[in-house]
């Protein structure tokens, strides 16, 4: 073990603790599960959420290189509320990722939790994590194993 890390969660402006930790290994493969104390713990992966700039709220990169303006995460238009005096933004939601990608279905908030580039970002970091897939291979990589994914859906859908 190289390191051990609780999670914080946010609530409500305040970090609260919760029952997890992240525990570092120095080997590249994972044990089943691990000694704490007298307790035996099952072990799985620990799967970052993708890199998301809190600038312009857009993947791959983070606001201290970020070179757009910064938009409002409701609306996706420039950045209009005021922080300090915990301003909601009262347009009509829009994501700045889906509208991008021309993703008809935008009508959602850019942090949504539901959106499909979000959850496609997800993915892309799982498979990135667990297949242990460098930065130069990541693209390839990832469109492979898409594509084989699709391949099996659409063979289940003519059965």
């Amino acid at each position: 073990v190289v390191n051990v890390h609780k999670i914080m969660k946010n609530v409500d402006g305040s970090l609260k603790e919760t029952s997890l930790i992240i525990i570092t290994i120095a080997s590249t493969n994972l044990p089943n599960d691990l000694a704490i104390g007298y307790e035996k713990v099952k072990v799985r992966p620990y799967i970052p959420l993708p890199l998301k700039c809190k600038n312009c709220l857009q993947y791959g990169h983070v606001d201290k290189v970020c070179k757009n303006e910064k938009i409002c995460a409701n609306c996706s238009k420039s950045f209009h509320t005021n922080n300090e005096l915990n301003e909601k933004c009262d347009h009509p939601s829009s994501c700045i990722n889906c509208k991008n990608s021309n993703i008809a279905e935008f009508k959602h908030a850019t942090n949504d939790k539901n959106c499909p580039i979000f959850l496609k970002e997800k993915e892309i970091q799982a498979i990135v994590t667990l297949e242990k897939v460098g930065k130069k291979k990541q693209p390839l990589y990832i469109n492979n194993v898409i594509h084989k994914q699709m391949l099996s859906t659409l063979r289940l859908l003519k059965q």
